[in-house]
């Protein structure tokens, strides 16, 4: 495998490992190929926080499923579903707006292969299907961990049965690829609407107020796991 990824196979399948070699590349990372390495830092600071979440939610389904009623334990089970589905759309925001200038090729990329017998066509659409294909990862990792861990953590007596597991997982998957392509779309839409020079003072500035809206909305989200009473 690692004989046939060192030969050259057309334009296609070596634009697409360009890109995504080069896509979490940023003017932060000196050297090409440490981000990974920058990557593997941030999951490890972010998995403990995850540890911390699964004493509390442990513990207070233990005490729900020991209730008479499902009423308390089904309301909560509901209001933590909504808050794992805002966490996760949040989450993917936040990547989202962090790798807003590497949404779609730019002046550099065109400039870097333009020398090569390439059309600008086939620039664009390897740079797309690198997008998709990160964010069809991002959308499967960031789902994975709730979608296996929540249904677990939450099993008691009064649990849903039937396919309402399949059923949150595709709704969380669905949710977050609504607002990821949402955000594509916005920056497609001012990639037309503005001249090149405006597009990069008004997306610079946006970035940085989706980074904040996202972080904001990360810790707002948790305000959606309290149930509200029932009258």
């Amino acid at each position: 495998m690692r004989e046939w990824l060192r030969e050259t196979h057309g334009p296609r399948f070596e634009l697409l490992r360009h890109f995504l070699r080069r896509f979490f590349d940023s003017e932060l990372i000196t050297a090409p190929g440490h981000a990974s390495a920058a990557l593997i830092a941030v999951v490890s600071l972010c998995l403990p926080w995850f540890q911390l979440l699964i004493g509390p939610l442990k513990q207070k389904y233990s005490h729900l499923s020991a209730l008479p009623v499902p009423g308390p334990y089904r309301e909560a089970l509901r209001a933590d579903e909504l808050w794992l589905i805002t966490l996760m759309m949040s989450l993917i925001g936040l990547l989202t707006a962090f790798r807003w200038q590497a949404l779609f090729p730019d002046l550099l990329d065109y400039r870097a292969l333009g020398s090569l017998p390439l059309r600008a066509r086939q620039i664009f659409v390897a740079k797309f299907m690198v997008l998709l294909i990160v964010a069809a990862a991002a959308l499967i990792l960031l789902n994975a961990i709730p979608s296996a861990g929540f249904p677990a953590l939450s099993a008691g007596r009064w649990a849903f049965h039937g396919p309402r597991v399949k059923a949150y997982t595709l709704a969380s998957i669905a949710a977050c690829a609504f607002f990821f392509f949402g955000l594509v779309a916005m920056q497609g839409l001012l990639l037309n609407l503005l001249r090149p020079r405006a597009f990069g003072r008004v997306t610079g500035n946006l970035q940085g107020l989706l980074v904040a809206l996202m972080l904001a909305l990360i810790v707002m989200s948790f305000s959606t796991s309290r149930p509200s009473r029932m009258p």
